[in-house]
């Protein structure tokens, strides 16, 4: 019995995988392929202050891409948005009403996470090769240390559910299903 069940569980596995993989590697999707980056900020953990950060890529440990700086103010007179704000390279995102806003004042109390995402054209052999050789990092408020983001599944840009709150865009817009 087990052992069916195990059975059971490897098949519909098996094609699940090779349903995201024909879906990416179909005509609408032309093997692209996105992951993302997440670095969770404790809850509560900005002051408030004016406070900036940056995010850069590397490929193979060399910097390759570091937009300028984003600053954003913390104060009680903000809202506090639904779900998290997202920390991106060059904006802070925050839902409010339905609809994605961009914002450069946060209340102390808002969740944030820093979040990026990449994408790649190929094959899924490739994309987890690039995936592989790239990191992003930050920092934040002069100090002189990068943090490194954690780097999420590559999976199908095809698998998009723009209607669906996901785990992998956190608690609201764009989300992945494997």
């Amino acid at each position: 019995m087990l052992r069916s069940i195990i059975v059971a569980i490897l098949v519909v596995t098996a094609q699940l995988v090779a349903t995201v993989q024909a879906r990416a590697e179909s005509p609408d999707c032309q093997g692209h392929w996105v992951w993302s980056y997440t670095l969770d900020r404790p809850q509560g953990s900005w002051s408030e202050d004016g406070h900036f950060y940056i995010v850069r890529g590397k490929i193979d440990g060399t910097v390759v891409f570091t937009p300028p700086f984003v600053g954003f103010i913390m104060t009680a007179t903000a809202p506090i948005y639904e779900g998290q704000a997202r920390l991106r390279f060059f904006n802070i995102f925050a839902f409010s009403d339905g609809v994605v806003v961009g914002t450069r004042f946060l209340n102390p109390a808002q969740d944030t996470v820093f979040q990026v995402t990449d994408d790649f054209v190929g094959t899924k052999r490739e994309a987890d090769a690039y995936a592989a050789r790239e990191t992003i990092e930050v920092t934040w408020d002069a100090v002189d240390q990068w943090v490194e983001l954690h780097r999420w599944p590559v999976l199908s840009f095809c698998s998009f559910d723009t209607l669906r709150v996901g785990t992998w865009e956190r608690q609201w817009g764009l989300a992945y299903q494997p």
